[in-house]
């Protein structure tokens, strides 16, 4: 039997957990991308956190037609005590932990909240080289939260005082961004389109679900 290998955890690999744990879920591609390592490299790293109890994954389950979907990782809570315990300063800015459901698995909504990760990444790395900028708060629509006696999903918010479903508005994404030298911040909306989303309705009446009607709402807000 082969020897385990020693536990080595990295400056790289403590950044990639503290963004498995800001958006739950992220791919090998995801992890690498944020922690700077190669996808070989990220996928080694994730094998031994996983063997170790730090993190769990779903997927990686073949779809007649499709092939195998992803790996997606999740953070345990064991990974999460030993990202607080080296990175002392993160449990101090970072939500508390929220245990992922042990029976998720793979649902065709999946693909859509993986370009949305993919996004936000992109999003953290373009701010990695702007030092004025920093993100001040993220939102993304998977996430459920309490909003007094009922859970909606983090992004849930109405155009008009009057909270009736024809105001309400669930972007994919939200995130407010602050100019360190300004000290302004501004709010922006991601709203992912992945062709599978009508783009305008053919009824005038009918606005559900159609990019042509988000991103007006998105701006009257």
């Amino acid at each position: 039997m082969a020897p385990e290998k020693s536990r080595t955890i990295t400056t790289g690999t403590l950044t990639g957990l503290s963004f498995m744990h800001k958006y739950r879920f992220l791919t090998v591609a995801q992890f690498a991308k944020i922690a700077n390592f190669s996808n070989y490299h990220a996928a080694d790293v994730l094998r031994s956190l996983e063997r170790w109890g730090h993190i769990g994954y779903f997927g990686y389950t073949g779809i007649p037609g499709h092939g195998k979907t992803p790996k997606v990782y999740y953070m345990k809570r064991k990974g999460w005590e030993m990202l607080c315990s080296e990175s002392p300063e993160f449990e101090e800015l970072s939500s508390a932990f929220t245990e992922v459901s042990k029976e998720t698995t793979w649902t065709p909504q999946m693909y859509h909240r993986l370009k949305i990760i993919d996004n936000m990444i992109s999003l953290e790395i373009a701010i990695r080289l702007r030092p004025h900028i920093t993100m001040v708060k993220a939102f993304l629509e998977y996430r459920m939260i309490k909003k007094g006696t009922t859970v909606a999903r983090e992004t849930t918010d109405f155009v008009s005082h009057e909270e009736v479903s024809e105001n309400k508005l669930v972007p994919d994404a939200a995130f407010i961004l602050e100019n360190l030298e300004t000290q302004k911040r501004r709010l922006y909306f991601l709203e992912m389109d992945m062709g599978t989303e009508r783009i305008v309705s053919q009824s005038l009446r009918d606005n559900r679900h159609t990019l042509n009607t988000s991103f007006p709402s998105m701006t009257a807000t």
